[in-house]
């Protein structure tokens, strides 16, 4: 793990961000820089940064790894100088796994402890007013085969929400969590290369397309910003409405259930 390059100017809202080389996480950074706001932001391995890189200051970390969580609060907060956070977004996380016991084990500490430890070990330097976001998946309420440790992980993530919204609003820490369905990430790739597979999930959700990091990075914006001051503990399903029915491929091959989706 190394240190971040500078200390982050705390005469700017300052966030922390995980995940933040790529994904959902990336997106994050961005809008909160065209918001205004200074990012720290976490790399599995330290990243190549570009001329148009929104994050401040970098630290790397591998969640799967036992205390990674506490050591890199710890970074953080050395990199922090005199700034105080207002923001901590955990995007950070591993997918499914074979369920074999050492991976079972790198799941739950990436998914799970890692964003415990890193909120725990930076309370002392957040604002009161501030805001968590974890980041769920709808895996932790729709079975996938194959996925159950995944979804157990972000089930328990969901726990984690309520159980620390509830001990830290008194302190001016509102947690809340996005539950995203499919999204095109490194994640996801598999699944983005097969078309069928795509078109598929396309048809069944309602919206009619699939996410892109950014769906997912504004919602965790919208929760995070002052709009939502009075909504803490909760989890907003960030899925295009995929998982509200059965699809439009059902319908629309019995004439007798109803007439499919109403297509623009």
């Amino acid at each position: 793990m190394t240190r971040a390059e500078h200390l982050v100017d705390s005469t700017r809202p300052t966030a922390v961000v995980t995940g933040a080389s790529g994904g959902v996480g990336e997106a994050v950074c961005r809008r909160l820089a065209v918001e205004g706001w200074r990012v720290v932001g976490h790399a599995r391995t330290q990243p190549v940064t570009r001329p148009d890189e929104p994050v401040t200051s970098w630290v790397t970390a591998d969640f799967s790894q036992a205390s990674a969580g506490t050591r890199f609060a710890s970074q953080v907060k050395a990199s922090l100088g005199e700034a105080r956070l207002g923001l901590v977004v955990c995007c950070a996380g591993m997918g499914p796994v074979s369920g074999e016991e050492a991976e079972a084990e790198e799941l739950w500490r990436a998914n799970v402890l890692a964003p415990y430890r890193i909120v725990e070990g930076l309370l002392g330097v957040m604002d009161n007013p501030s805001t968590v976001v974890l980041v769920s998946s709808i895996a932790a309420w729709r079975a996938s085969p194959g996925s159950e440790l995944y979804g157990a992980t972000k089930a328990a993530v969901e726990s984690l929400t309520a159980g620390m919204a509830y001990r830290l609003g008194p302190a001016g820490v509102r947690v809340v969590a996005v539950a995203p369905g499919l999204v095109r990430t490194r994640m996801s790739a598999a699944l983005w290369a097969d078309p069928s597979l795509i078109e598929r999930f396309r048809r069944q959700n309602p919206l009619g397309r699939m996410a892109e990091p950014s769906d997912v990075a504004d919602a965790i914006w919208a929760l995070a910003s002052p709009d939502c001051r009075w909504v803490t503990g909760q989890v907003l399903a960030v899925d295009g409405g995929s998982f509200l029915g059965f699809g439009d491929e059902v319908w629309s091959r019995d004439g007798r259930a109803g007439r499919g989706f109403a297509r623009g």
